[in-house]
């Protein structure tokens, strides 16, 4: 649309300026002749250069994604780029991009606002307003180990504060900047959530309720580990929570960890320079993480 009108403004310009001079010179021209030929010029050149067609704004993540049980261990794991639509009509145009770049047609889509999964299990970088489905595509090969490693929550304490109410406290390895989302258990709700390190407080929470919390992290690049602390309280008091021997989920920690600089990855550099030069695409690598945290270990 932008260069739609750039260039009408150019066209009224040369109109405002020539058609009255022609009137001046001693050639007799007939000025429609000149305007006819200014409006095939100009038709020319917006058709030649896509008329319509404005650039698709597109975030494309390298994406490793592990699904881990209660006690820590690994369930499963998969991998795969994410495309995040910035424009509302990206989808519309993904087969025509499909033409040159043949793997995007393998794509599948993931709907965040009805799937099981927190978020569908996709790396989220912001809070998913306004666009809920997003194209994710498959892929064979897996992110290097190293780069997983660089993502990891661990839980260093969690105990009952008064009967029907849960402390949990939580330490967080990651990039410098990291999204992080919350979802209670079913019968729990988020009483507080304090965010802090032993020299700053960091973080913004895009969304809070009493069963979901978004936020996202920035510790910057001296900070070593992310420190949590949850307050969870029991909405139907269950009388069997105080009992050792009894295991009950509290709630489900989803964390994306997105990895900026440069991770050297052939395939996925190769992947990005196929898309057409009508896209305006950038791109990363995210470690996506999803833990449940249960009453016990």
């Amino acid at each position: 649309m932008v260069p739609f009108i750039y260039m009408s403004s150019l066209t009224f310009t040369l109109l405002d300026f020539f058609v009255p001079m022609l009137g001046h010179t001693p050639v007799k021209t007939n000025s429609n002749v000149f305007l006819g030929v200014l409006c095939s010029a100009t038709t020319a050149i917006l058709a030649f250069n896509g008329l319509g067609k404005t650039p698709m704004r597109l975030r494309i993540q390298d994406t490793a994604r592990t699904w881990y049980n209660s006690d820590m261990t690994e369930n499963r794991s998969d991998a795969g780029y994410c495309l995040w639509p910035q424009d509302p009509n990206v989808l519309e145009y993904l087969s025509e991009i499909s033409k040159v770049h043949p793997q995007v047609g393998n794509y599948k889509i993931s709907d965040v606002s009805s799937c099981p999964d927190l978020y569908c299990s996709q790396p989220l970088y912001r809070y998913p307003s306004g666009f809920s489905q997003i194209p994710w595509i498959w892929r064979s090969d897996k992110i290097h180990q190293t780069l997983k490693d660089e993502v990891e929550m661990r839980i260093r304490k969690r105990q009952v504060v008064q009967p029907g109410m849960f402390k949990i406290e939580l330490i967080f390895q990651g990039p410098p900047l990291n999204s992080l989302a919350l979802r209670t258990a079913q019968n729990w709700e988020m009483r507080k959530i304090v965010l802090a390190t032993a020299n700053e407080t960091f973080g913004a929470i895009d969304r809070f309720d009493k069963q979901l919390c978004y936020i996202n992290l920035c510790k910057g690049y001296f900070a070593k580990d992310l420190h949590m602390t949850v307050i969870l309280e029991e909405t139907l008091p269950n009388i069997f929570v105080n009992e050792s021997n009894f295991k009950s989920d509290l709630m489900d920690v989803f964390l994306v960890g997105h990895i900026m600089r440069d991770v050297n990855n052939s395939k996925f550099k190769d992947f990005v320079q196929k898309f057409p030069s009508w896209t305006d695409v950038h791109s990363w690598t995210s470690i996506v993480k999803q833990y449940t945290v249960t009453t016990h270990s």
